[in-house]
């Protein structure tokens, strides 16, 4: 597949009548990719035919079915999934369970294991102020991880009540964001935008968190 790469997994394990060539497969995805196809191939080993009534997923994200309903003894078939990116960032653990008419091996759990590049450090993530403090500008760190250089090109706020401005620190690589409020008399919660000129577009716009909380 363009764009993975397939670290392996635990090895062929067998469930009775059921024999998969692999059940945890760990990936390390491409930045650009919204969709990961991954596949999990098995083998009849027992000596009646099965069924795969339905594949449950722990999570939203993934969908999953199987190339066909029956499999004879000594066919082979497999689990189509598709992994949707979304926000991911970092390592994640999905995982899947096969229900199927074998008695011995009525459900079957899979895993993968995807790992999605972060392309920015943002640091702190979520900048904060208390109640009645004093309204000081208060710095967000923002870092280019990728590969390419990426370079900020505006920035947007959901509150009125605040300013933001950035400064280049390294071309394309390191900017520092300075966010103000003009008040923190009461509390509030709000977003800010850094629109970039990322050539990934999901990656286009990244998300801070800013607010002044009793807390």
């Amino acid at each position: 597949m363009i764009g993975l790469t397939f670290f392996g997994s635990l090895g062929t394990s067998a469930f009775a009548g059921l024999e998969f060539e692999e059940t945890h497969i760990k990936i390390e995805a491409d930045p650009a990719q919204d969709k990961i196809p991954v596949t999990f191939k098995f083998k009849v080993t027992g000596e009646n035919a099965v069924t795969v009534k339905e594949i449950q997923t722990t999570c939203g994200c993934i969908k999953a079915e199987t190339d066909k309903a029956s499999y004879e003894p000594g066919e082979s078939g497999q689990v189509d999934s598709l992994f949707t990116v979304g926000s991911f960032e970092g390592e994640h653990i999905k995982s899947m369970y096969v229900i199927n008419s074998d008695a011995a091996t009525g459900k079957i759990p899979l895993r993968i294991t995807i790992n999605v590049p972060k392309l920015f450090e943002i640091e702190p993530e979520v900048q904060k102020w208390k109640v009645n403090e004093e309204p000081l500008p208060k710095k967000i760190n923002f870092k280019v991880l990728h590969k390419d250089p990426v370079e900020i090109l505006s920035l947007t706020l959901s509150r009125k009540s605040f300013t933001a401005m950035f400064k280049e620190i390294v071309k394309g690589r390191e900017y520092e964001i300075t966010l103000t409020p003009s008040s923190t008399n009461k509390p509030i919660l709000g977003a800010l935008s850094v629109h970039t000129n990322c050539a990934i577009e999901r990656h286009k716009r990244k998300l801070v968190i800013f607010s002044v909380s009793r807390r």
